[in-house]
């Protein structure tokens, strides 16, 4: 466990400070018993780390979270939460899982790395809106990017959202995941492609071919030369 950690009481959260970077309130020493928010996953990814740490019999708290596209007022995706005194050995757990994910633009890793990620996608530029600087590009997806993801061209991770007709309101969050990769070799950026939980007895993610990712996205990437990797 990392040394000179500190626990705010009203967000969960770990710190390496004595004031919470989250909240701004104080912290404190953390106790073996405080639960701890470890991290958030979309359905696919929340199942694979539960049983995971079931198998190595840590105790966990799965808190459903809602937003985004979701019928019947579905979870889009769980907050994990894990005792101090199990933390480490939940880190082992996820990195064992995960390791390629938390540095999704390092060399070393494949673009096949973030696939079935969820992640939280901060909307730019609804569907129907125009692009900011070409005024004959007009968005037929709604656009956003990834928050606390930076992308190949040192901003941060732009991604395409799939799966939802209507448009979404400009800055609204949108909770879902990676389907696909789109990989602009003649660029330095790459683009994700990010789908919906759909709610039910068993919530899924719809199921989109290359070609209708290829079709959908065409009105901005017809410009570039695309490998589309799922």
């Amino acid at each position: 466990m990392q040394q000179n950690l500190f626990f705010c009481e009203k967000c969960d959260l770990l710190t390496d400070g004595v004031v919470c970077r989250q909240c701004g309130g104080k912290t404190r020493v953390p106790l073996q018993s405080d639960l701890c928010f470890f991290a958030e996953f979309g359905w696919q990814s929340y199942r694979m780390f539960s049983e995971a740490l079931t198998s190595a019999e840590i105790d966990c708290v799965a808190e459903p979270v809602y937003g985004g596209f979701s019928r019947l007022n579905k979870p889009v995706g769980y907050r994990f939460y894990v005792k101090y005194a199990d933390y480490a050995a939940a880190q082992e757990v996820y990195d064992t899982l995960f390791a390629c994910k938390a540095q999704p633009q390092n060399d070393d890793c494949n673009p096949t790395s973030v696939i079935d990620r969820a992640v939280k996608v901060i909307v730019d530029r609804p569907k129907g809106s125009v692009h900011p600087e070409h005024r004959d590009i007009k968005y037929q997806l709604n656009y956003g990017h990834v928050e606390g993801v930076t992308g190949g061209d040192g901003e941060e991770q732009d991604a395409y959202i799939v799966g939802v007709n209507a448009p979404l309101q400009r800055l609204s969050e949108f909770y879902g995941y990676v389907i696909a990769v789109i990989v602009r070799k003649n660029d330095v950026e790459t683009k994700w492609v990010v789908a919906p939980v759909y709610g039910g007895v068993s919530p899924y993610i719809p199921k989109f071919t290359k070609e209708q990712i290829a079709a959908a996205v065409n009105f901005q990437e017809k410009f570039f030369d695309i490998e589309i990797i799922m």
